[in-house]
């Protein structure tokens, strides 16, 4: 639902916020029934923003946990893992994210994947509001690097191949200059 609310207006912002900070929830086999996953059960905070705890880059934490968002990028791979990438949260700014995580249902564990773990200084303001985020760092077209990585964005599009890689495509975010704009790479 909160995908399809565009941000016309704060408090939209926060009910978005707030619905994304909820639980993550699995159905069980029984009929109508769903069991808490993770995540907090209440949000304090302005804005109920959660920051998350991001723990060691690559490895899984009982108490790893994504920062609260909306708009970000998810799918399954085909080992049954659960994936976010990006998105955007509101506390006195917008805060655009650039970070990857991965859920392992089977250990209950998130692990933080790569991106960075703050939404940094790049602070441009529109419209009376700052938006925060990383840029991209773009790297050679067509050429796999460890140092590359995606700008932080929100409302991505985003394809899977038949092997579960994820193929995201633009959104509105920053570019390789840090400039705040609507995006038309491919990743």
């Amino acid at each position: 639902m909160c995908r399809r609310l565009r941000l016309r207006s704060l408090l939209a912002v926060a009910f978005c916020t707030a619905i994304s900070a909820l639980p993550a929830v699995a159905q069980t086999s029984g009929a109508n029934q769903w069991t808490w996953m993770g995540g907090s059960s209440t949000v304090s905070g302005e804005f109920g923003v959660w920051p998350g705890v991001y723990g060691t880059e690559g490895t899984p934490a009982p108490t790893n946990i994504p920062p609260t968002r909306v708009e970000e990028v998810t799918w399954t791979s085909i080992d049954g893992r659960f994936w976010l990438f990006g998105g955007l949260n509101f506390t006195t700014t917008l805060n655009y994210f650039n970070d990857l995580w991965e859920f392992d249902p089977s250990t209950n564990e998130w692990t933080w994947v790569a991106g960075e773990s703050t939404v940094g200084s790049n602070c441009p303001v529109i419209a009376t509001i700052a938006n925060c985020g990383q840029r991209g760092v773009y790297g050679t077209l067509g050429t796999p690097a460890a140092t590359n990585s995606p700008g932080a964005r929100h409302n991505a599009q985003s394809w899977t191949d038949a092997s579960g890689h994820l193929w995201p495509y633009g959104g509105l975010g920053f570019d390789a200059a840090g400039n705040f704009v609507s995006l038309d790479d491919l990743w």
